[in-house]
């Protein structure tokens, strides 16, 4: 069996938790985004039965994006709550020096507490897969390509079911699907949580052979394909190790009702029992533990509702039109949110640790003066172009006077100072030169593959806060950074602006390759599918999370030396 990729883990996790945090922020911050997002995620909800027997249409049709609105808060922080565990936990094993599988196996045995969090990581993995498997398949089961040949439901106790549709229209439909939709729509009926395999395999075969064969699939099925995927390769790695035979033989020696594995999975009250599991017992009773977990935070966070009241200017009738609500009355929404999920929070805590388990699950504290806000966001915006503006004008007015000195100074000075930089010249070239070498350099080892690489690729190991770059890269930069009310991006040619519009993805790969991006501690962005191009949405987003992460803007990437493409 292969050894576990320690370096790997550790930044997946890493980068995944930067993921899940700045979405998390991201939320709070722009209505645009948030809404958007609720929108798309509302149509592939799948109501229940008691939802469905409303008479009252619209409420129904509502309902859905409140759904989906429970749904993300949940699928976010349940998110949260596992990497922020796995980050910690493989930054802590990096920090005490143990990078390989050997050095991790003699420490736990000496370390309970390490052995805990080892199996509690591995536990938490496993549930958070399993939600996103669900998420998976009623997003590709909503899919405009797919939809007609199945039949969505829900039980009255809340269970999805996806099944085929057995009528003659539906038999229609599938016939008019191609191998790999067959293929996704079997694995989707049959929802076996063990084939991720066989769907990523399948996927990359029939591409291979025809690359339209996904064209009909829209960015939610590679978003939700991508998050299973991050995650099915951590768990892989875990469990096809000989790191985790032993590591698998300690779960089982536990009942999981242990007090100090409670504190560890997640400080929040135990229940009394576990429910039963039909499920190999791999990891003995701890995935029954993480099951506990989810179901109570599930409790926690369906209590939350966006339909305050009914008519057109409700929230939840106002996402749906172009008409987003002002700032303050956004915030008051999140305020109203982030204060429930808080103080439901405070009755699950352990021994009364509200602030450990609000800190697991990501949660903001309203009395928090830096809680993220969508006014705080915009006034920080604001205030800082006029900062720029002022640094701006002030290095004009300096230049100014500077030039206004000059015209208005003695004229010997001036003629003083001209015959010294003579002098100093002429003295510079009567100085003895240097000696030419005449012998051959040692000759200089180059790894093969490393002359075929580009010349910037030496990148160092931080991020400076200023860059210069060529004009290509430089446009990039400013218009992922640019000021929304920004008329141009500040990278046009002779002042003409550019036109505000789209990015290849792979000229934004290239770009952020060329400024360092292979640090240990990375940033994920998806690749957009089918079409691989930046739409303004996500450029905005992408910047947002730059302009957070590193604190950069326009003026962090001037123009430098120009570089062959």
């Amino acid at each position: 069996m292969p050894e576990m990729d320690w370096v790997t883990a550790r930044a997946i996790a890493l980068s995944e938790f930067d993921r899940i945090r700045d979405m998390w922020e991201g939320w709070h911050t722009d209505q645009e985004g948030f809404f958007d997002e609720l929108l798309q995620r509302g149509k592939t909800t799948i109501l229940s039965p008691q939802v469905l027997e409303d008479p009252d249409k619209d409420w129904v049709r509502l309902h859905k994006i409140d759904d989906a609105f429970r749904g993300r808060v949940y699928s976010v922080t349940l998110a949260h709550m596992v990497w922020l565990h796995a980050s910690e936990l493989l930054e802590d094993l990096f920090e005490m020096g143990l990078t390989t599988s050997n050095q991790i196996e003699r420490e736990y045995k000496k370390d309970r507490n390490l052995m805990l969090r080892l199996i509690a990581c591995f536990v938490k993995m496993q549930g958070l897969y399993l939600h996103l498997w669900s998420n998976m398949t009623q997003v590709i089961g909503a899919s405009e390509n797919i939809a007609p040949c199945l039949v969505r439901s829900r039980s009255r106790d809340g269970q999805a079911n996806i099944q085929l549709d057995s009528s003659p229209a539906g038999h229609a439909a599938f016939s008019q699907l191609n191998v790999l939709e067959r293929v996704i729509v079997q694995i989707i009926i049959t929802n076996n949580i063990s084939q991720p395999f066989t769907l990523c395999d399948a996927w990359m075969k029939t591409l291979a052979k025809d690359p339209h064969a996904a064209d009909r699939f829209d960015g939610r099925t590679y978003e939700v394909i991508g998050e299973l995927a991050v995650v099915y390769e951590f768990i892989l790695q875990m469990e096809q190790s000989t790191f985790s035979e032993g590591l698998m033989w300690c779960a089982r020696a536990l009942d999981g009702l242990e007090d100090d594995l409670w504190a560890v999975m997640c400080p929040m009250t135990p229940p009394s029992a576990l429910k039963e599991i039909n499920a190999e017992l791999r990891w003995g009773c701890t995935p029954r533990t993480m099951l506990a977990v989810r179901d109570k935070w599930r409790d926690i966070v369906w209590k939350l509702s966006m339909q305050s009241g009914p008519g057109p200017n409700s929230v939840l009738a106002r996402i749906e039109r172009p008409d987003y609500i002002p700032f303050v009355q956004f915030d008051q929404m999140w305020e109203t949110f982030d204060l429930l999920l808080w103080k439901d929070s405070v009755s699950y805590a352990l021994g009364g640790e509200s602030r450990a388990l609000a800190r697991h699950f990501g949660l903001y504290d309203v009395a928090d003066k830096t809680r993220p806000t969508s006014t705080r966001r915009f006034l920080g915006e604001y205030f800082k172009h006029a900062r720029e503006f002022q640094a701006e004008e002030n290095a004009r007015l300096k230049a100014v006077r500077a030039r206004v000195e000059l015209q208005t100074a003695d004229p010997v000075i001036v003629m003083q100072t001209v015959a010294q930089s003579a002098h100093a010249y002429l003295n510079e070239t009567q100085a003895p030169k240097e000696k030419v070498k005449t012998r051959k350099d040692e000759p200089v080892s180059i790894p093969s593959g490393v002359a075929a690489e580009d010349k910037h690729d030496n990148r160092a190991d931080f991020l400076p806060s200023k860059y210069k770059l060529g004009r290509k890269v430089l446009k990039v930069f400013h218009r992922i950074l640019e000021d929304a009310d920004d008329a141009s991006s500040g990278a046009g040619e002779n002042g003409v602006p550019l036109k505000k519009g789209q990015i290849r993805w792979d000229v934004f790969e290239k770009a952020m390759k060329r400024i360092g991006f292979e640090t240990a501690r990375p940033i994920t962005f998806h690749r957009p599918h089918p079409d691989s191009i930046l739409t303004p949405h996500m450029i905005k987003w992408i910047g947002a999370r730059l302009k957070r992460s590193y604190g950069w803007n326009t003026s962090s990437f001037t123009q430098g030396v120009e570089e062959a493409d």
